[in-house]
């Protein structure tokens, strides 16, 4: 039913330049709940939880390959200032009424490297925001909720958007799917739906550097870029 109803609730080309079309590719997407790291302390009268609480965030971890290029001197290139944008849809209310709530946030990598390899991200939604805006209201979300859950994470600079990729219906959405162009018209229909109908949640969504993963396979990982405060 919760299915039916984000569907009902909701129902950006790519850069024609070859860069755009080429620089990612093989993309997947692993979305699945987890508990956060505990971290013991050698510190006087530290007032460490006794509670056991098995609350758990959702990770949204991305992968990809990049392309292989390199400049006139030999040199691989890099691509700067890459933005990856993370938005989750999940069953909620409004007014007493079924809709979906939509949690938000994105994070820049101050470089990809163009050396054809593989390459990861990982953003971070709180249980926190689980328990306030889910219905029915849940702070101990398990993986078998992921398959109510939509997700979108698109890829741009500031010139350039490099591509999306999807998790709909329990499945992973890439360009290479047929129905790729569906899910996207989806994905633009919810976010220019009426405020009824989807409840938007600016910064709900973190990356790791704001989370208790924050120094935890950091070197895994793409190298966020640190953002001066305006």
């Amino acid at each position: 039913m919760k299915k039916i109803m984000m569907g009902m609730l909701c129902g950006v080309a790519l850069s024609s330049s070859s860069f755009a079309q080429d620089f990612l590719n093989k993309v997947k997407l692993d979305v699945k709940t987890v508990n956060a790291p505990e971290f013991e302390l050698d510190v006087p009268d530290f007032d460490k939880d006794t509670n056991n609480v098995n609350r758990r965030w959702l990770r949204v971890k991305y992968l990809f390959n990049t392309d292989e290029a390199k400049d006139p001197a030999g040199d691989i290139k890099w691509v700067d200032d890459v933005t990856v944008k993370t938005e989750v849809l999940i069953p909620s209310k409004s007014k007493g009424k079924k809709s979906v709530a939509l949690l938000v946030g994105d994070t820049t990598y101050a470089g990809i490297k163009r050396d054809g390899g593989k390459h990861q991200g990982r953003m971070f939604i709180a249980p926190y925001f689980f328990d306030r805006y889910m219905r029915p209201a849940d702070s101990s979300i398990a993986d078998s909720d992921v398959k109510d859950f939509k997700v979108a994470v698109s890829f741009s600079t500031s010139t350039a958007e490099l591509g999306q990729v999807y998790l709909h219906d329990g499945r992973v959405v890439t360009s290479e799917d047929k129905n790729f162009n569906s899910v996207k018209r989806y994905w633009m229909q919810c976010r220019s739906a009426s405020s009824d109908m989807v409840q938007v949640y600016e910064g709900t969504v973190f990356s790791a550097d704001k989370t208790p993963w924050a120094y935890i396979n950091s070197d895994s990982y793409e190298y966020i870029k640190v953002l001066k405060d305006k």
